[in-house]
């Protein structure tokens, strides 16, 4: 729970030294050449249950 709180700080300091300019708080407004788009990416997909999987379907033989 510490380092929850402690990173909670962290940004709050942050942007109390580095003021968000008025015209990026508001939506709507178009990306400027200094705008960043900043993702963040687990890669872990989607967990899947295997007795939620059906079975899987009979080949046929006889083609298309």
């Amino acid at each position: 729970m510490q380092i929850t709180t402690d990173a909670g700080r962290d940004v709050r300091d942050f942007y109390a030294r580095h003021p968000v300019p008025a015209r990026a708080v508001q939506p709507g407004n178009p990306a400027g050449p200094r705008d960043l788009l900043v993702l963040s990416i687990d890669a872990t997909g989607i967990n899947m249950i295997d007795s939620g999987l059906r079975d899987s379907p009979q080949v046929r033989d006889d083609g298309p």
